[in-house]
This record gives structure tokens, sequence and C-alpha cells, in this order.
């Protein structure tokens, strides 16, 4: 049986869904599973999941299997669309380590407003012309994400310096994976529309 970590005190239909998965799993892959670690709510999130599935490789075969099981199981439940999942292998011990230690993230509006602020600054200065809209609390999502950037281009080196932003605002308040950006150029209209009522920080 492979180690499985879920906090207990997590809604009882989250940790249904979770079981499930771990049964579509087990029944899938066998030997290969070697761990699953469920963060405490679906709407946690770290490195943009909020499941890490632990397998010995990560074929195509594999991978597919895992995606099957996630689908199989939220379908059971009747709650689809729940699961994010990160596959990755037992050398990765940075990322298993960071779903192991992750805790919640309780944060008041004003570490949210501050850590939006920053984060503002550092777009202004490496990707001037873009436009941040935050949500209410980083726990809120649109799109998955709670900041939409928009931004005139969105090519690689456009979006590498967005990302550092993210990264730098995060460590200069001493947090990690809190933002989920989701950026977008100024022609995806149907995306900033989701996110009209929100506030334009900058």
């Amino acid at each position: 049986m492979p180690a499985y970590v879920i906090d207990l005190r997590a809604d009882r239909r989250w940790i249904e869904l979770v079981e499930r998965i771990k049964e579509a799993l087990l029944s899938r892959l066998g030997d290969a599973l070697v761990r699953i670690v469920a963060l405490a709510s679906p709407d946690d999130e770290l490195y943009g999941s909020n499941v890490l599935i632990v397998v010995e490789r990560d074929d195509d075969a594999v991978v597919r299997s895992v995606m099957e099981s996630v689908v199989d199981a939220e379908r059971s439940a009747g709650m689809e669309g729940v699961i994010s999942p990160l596959i990755v292998t037992p050398n990765e011990r940075r990322v298993i380590e960071g779903f192991e230690a992750y805790e919640t993230p309780q944060m008041d509006e004003d570490v949210w407003s501050s850590l939006v602020k920053e984060l503002c600054i550092n777009l202004r200065e490496r990707v001037p012309g873009s436009k941040m809209v935050a949500l209410k609390s980083p726990r809120d999502r649109v799109y998955d994400s709670n900041i939409l950037i928009i931004c005139e281009g969105d090519d690689d080196r456009t979006v590498e310096e967005i990302l550092r932003s993210v990264v730098d605002a995060e460590r200069s308040a001493g947090m990690e994976g809190v933002i989920s950006p989701l950026i977008v150029t100024p022609n995806e209209r149907r995306i900033i529309e989701g996110f009209g009522g929100y506030e334009v920080v900058c």
C-alpha cells in the first residue's frame, strides 16, 4: 500500500473524493503508485495542483492512467473538474516535501493587498503597459486564478518576466505559491470580462 496523506480535518466530501482517486489509481497502477498527497481543500493549490501523485515512472501510459482515474473518481462522486493532479516521480523531492509540508495559507486582507501591490510594482518595472486585476482574496478563483495580468504580448520573454515578478513578490512577503496568475492579451475579451467587477489594481 503506498503512502497516503490527507488532513482528516478536511471537508468530508473532499476526503471521500480523494479516497475514490486512491482506489482508482491502485486499481490501474498497482505497484507503480508510490504516494498520494492531497491538500486540505480542493481550493488550496501548490504548483497549480491540489493532489500530488507520486509514481515510479511518468511515461505516457502512466500519465494516461492517472488522468483516467481522476475522471472516473470525479464522475462517481458527482464532482467533476475538482481534482487538479500533479504527477511526479520519487526523485522530485523538493516538490514532494513542499506538498507534505503545505499548510493552508491564512491571509488577512491587508497582507493580500500588500502582496498585490508588490506584484504591481514589479510588473510596472518589468512589463511596462501591463494591467492587473486582483480578486478580493487569494482563495477566490476565476478560471482557476486569483490575479489577471493583461499585456500586449504573451511571448516567452514577457511570460518569464511576469513569473519572475510573481516569485519575487511572494519571496518578499515570505510566501510561496499564493499568487495564481492568468496571463492574457487585450483581445481575449471573454476571459477579461470574467474578471469584471473585480479591482483593477494597476
